[in-house]
Order: C-alpha cells, then structure tokens, then sequence
C-alpha cells in the first residue's frame, strides 16, 4: 500500500480506509445462499509468517471471505460470517494433500 500511496499522493491510511469501506459494503452487499461449494486457499499476507485464507466460491469466481490465519478456526470464522449474512451451515468435506 506504502508504494500506492507514493504513487497516487495520498496517505496510506486514507487508502487504508477507502478500501476497506469497499470491502466492507461489497460483502454486505453478496447473497451467500447459492454458494454451494467452497474452495480455500491459503497465502501469505505479509513477510514473515502473517497468514490469510481466502474462500472462494467456484461456481461464481468470486471470494466470499476472507479470514487471518490458515488453521482450522478460519473455517469456524467463515462459516460464522456466511451464516450471519444469510448462508446455509455447511459440512467441511476438507481433503488434506499427502
């Protein structure tokens, strides 16, 4: 963001800000009751060992969360956020590669 905030002249956390408030209504705005399947994965957010899992549907192409960590308790944390926005309690059918 600090190399955006170069770019465009603004301070980091006005962008900061910006984009979250985009975010932040892009998810309000979803209907998660259609997503059916779930495809995860998980990414460094920044260097070191910061972590994020994103949680795509795959139907749609789009992400329909996002949570810090890739354990187990980001697929508790989204299923809370798909099921206060209106989404079905889902199973974890999760294959681990060997």
């Amino acid at each position: 963001m600090s190399a955006v905030s170069r770019f465009v002249g603004e301070h980091d956390t006005r962008l900061w800000r910006i984009l979250h408030h985009d975010v932040d209504n892009a998810i309000a705005a979803q209907d998660p009751s259609y997503v059916t399947k779930i495809n995860t994965d998980e990414t460094s957010a920044k260097r070191g060992h910061n972590y994020i899992t994103l949680f795509m549907d795959p139907e749609r192409k789009n992400v329909i969360c996002v949570t810090k960590g890739k354990d187990s308790s980001t697929w508790i944390e989204c299923k809370k956020q798909l099921e206060a926005h209106g989404g079905h309690s889902c199973h974890s059918g999760r294959k681990r590669s060997r």
